[in-house]
């Protein structure tokens, strides 16, 4: 199933599938001779005040769980995701359109079915 991003997982799929962490970056010291020529020093052995240099600070690490602010949650074991479908458009008679799962599929979040389909995917219970 899919909610926002700023969401937690519900208990009925309590686990987050994406979860990697981008490790961030080292401080390192920038200098330039010179030319212009730019050099890295990587264990910061140069002086803070040497004029020819600029220390830059690490970035933190991030938590990456979730893509274009949908996070992904479901329950480890059953049935292969690679089994699941899409649910299925109809068009009503007054033209409208409504979304159900083929067959004997059921919707993994149906609450979402109504608001938005495109966030929900269907499987086989047997």
């Amino acid at each position: 199933m899919t909610i926002d991003a700023e969401q937690s997982c519900p208990e009925e799929h309590p686990e987050t599938f994406l979860h990697e962490t981008w490790k961030g970056t080292f401080a390192v010291s920038l200098c330039y001779d010179r030319a212009g020529e730019a050099t890295i020093d990587m264990n910061l052995m140069y002086l803070e005040d040497d004029e020819h240099c600029e220390r830059h600070n690490g970035l933190a690490p991030v938590v990456m769980n979730n893509i274009n602010g949908v996070k992904y949650c479901g329950k480890l074991g059953g049935q292969k995701y690679r089994l699941a479908v899409k649910p299925v458009e109809t068009v009503n008679d007054d033209g409208s359109k409504s979304y159900s799962c083929p067959g004997n599929y059921e919707s993994c979040n149906p609450d979402a079915m109504k608001s938005d389909p495109s966030k929900v995917t269907c499987y086989d219970p047997s």
